[in-house]
């Protein structure tokens, strides 16, 4: 269930489980591994970024801030901040356009 929900493999999930102390499972009645839905959705969001080719020692050990602030930092440019950019090159000084790289 956890591998086609999270697209991780069972386990990887026990290597980091010894790694880096995450996930935490909890066991059923029959002793099995059980994630509870908060685990789920950091996992889901750990392989989004897995694959945008960052490492899971890198990410694991990050709180839910840090990893806000990162997946923010891989985000494609608004339109916002491409309005902005645009507002910033046509408030250049002549002289300086014309020195602008081709």
């Amino acid at each position: 269930m956890i591998e086609r929900d999270t697209g991780i493999g069972r386990d990887t999930l026990r290597v980091w489980e010894h790694r880096y102390g995450f996930p935490e499972p909890v066991r059923n009645e029959k002793g099995e591994r059980v994630y509870p839905e908060i685990q789920l959705r950091r996992l889901q969001r750990i392989r989004r970024l897995l694959d945008r080719g960052i490492r899971p020692g890198k990410l694991l050990p990050l709180s839910e801030d840090a990893l806000d602030g990162l997946e923010a930092s891989l985000q494609p440019a608004g339109p916002e901040q491409l309005d902005e950019t645009v507002r910033e090159i046509l408030e250049l000084p002549a002289h300086q356009l014309s020195q602008w790289p081709e």
